[in-house]
């Protein structure tokens, strides 16, 4: 069996193994979910579920997450389902079995295509994005409750795809249940936004705290990371910067108002790289930030880089 094509990031978990998807590969060439585990030196891989194409999901784009408590994983497939627009599932340890569970499928109202990873609050609700669909067909930011069994769908926001943004990637939750997130396009220039959404009396709202400008902030953000320890969100822009290919950004709050810094802006070749199209690191802090391009580097064909701010 061949897996390729991981376009996601990894996660870590308590004993150092690692675990991730690939967008394609497995079974029916539809994409895994893979372990991988160091033995003596040296790394082995088992696919802990191959997707089939049809209502168990194809195509996951997106980083898993796994719960603290229970190592239980959650992820998103960027299509099949009963709507072919993706499904988020889960998938827990029953013996030597991983076994999956759709929890919900998407499609129409509930938006379409997530290709961003879930984030879980203290209460085990999951929060992700979705890119198309929902409302005015520009995605949407969602929250999915367990309740008796069953897990609901909430729609906290639906892009307009104008001010507000369009087309939505990853999101970051701080301890106070605030989400922070990036839309690829949108905003005042059309460039993407960084937004946060805030809940208040049951109701939630968004507000654009940046508008990329595309030279020299960035455009096309996909990724964002929330620094717990200092409140920055650090993210990558996939073009825009000096030379238009993405940049490496910092976001600063003082007094409710948040400020950009660029921290890196690609300039392609083999001392660099470019077009960054995921988040940086999980464990960012502010003496160095690590991510990966999908263009550059000697074979030009990415690199994995560091930024010391």
């Amino acid at each position: 069996m061949r897996v390729f094509e991981a376009k996601a990031g990894l996660i870590q978990d308590s004993s150092g193994a690692l675990y991730g998807t690939t967008q394609a590969g497995g079974t029916k060439q539809e994409g895994v979910v893979f372990e991988l585990k160091q033995s003596k030196g040296s790394w082995e891989e088992t696919v802990l579920h191959s997707f089939l194409g049809g209502s168990d999901g194809s195509h996951p784009y997106s980083d898993l997450y796994m719960d603290p408590v229970t190592g239980v994983l959650y992820g998103a497939t960027y299509d099949g389902g009963s709507k072919n627009c993706g499904v988020v599932f889960q998938l827990a340890l029953s013996g030597q079995t991983w076994v999956e569970t759709i929890l919900f499928t998407l499609g129409g109202s509930s938006g379409c295509n997530p290709e961003s990873g879930l984030r879980e609050d203290a209460s085990g609700n999951l929060y992700g994005t979705t890119l198309t669909g929902s409302e005015y067909g520009y995605g949407n930011v969602f929250m999915l409750s367990p309740t008796g069994g069953t897990w609901t769908q909430t729609v906290l926001h639906s892009f307009t795809g104008g001010s507000d943004g369009a087309y939505a990637g990853r999101l970051d939750l701080n301890s106070a249940g605030v989400l922070y997130g990036v839309t690829f396009s949108g905003g005042l220039h059309n460039d993407g936004t960084v937004f946060e959404l805030t809940q208040s009396g049951g109701s939630w709202s968004e507000t654009v705290i940046h508008n990329f400008s595309s030279s020299p902030d960035g455009s096309d953000p996909f990724g964002i990371r929330l620094d717990a320890n200092t409140g920055f969100l650090y993210g990558t822009t996939e073009y825009g910067g000096t030379s238009n290919l993405g940049t490496v950004f910092r976001l600063t709050e003082s007094g409710g108002v948040w400020s950009e810094t660029v921290l890196h802006s690609f300039s392609g070749g083999s001392g660099d790289g470019a077009l960054p199209e995921a988040s940086p690191a999980e464990n960012v802090d502010t003496t160095e930030i690590f991510g990966t391009t999908t263009e550059g580097g000697s074979k030009n064909v990415g690199t994995v880089f560091s930024v010391k701010p």
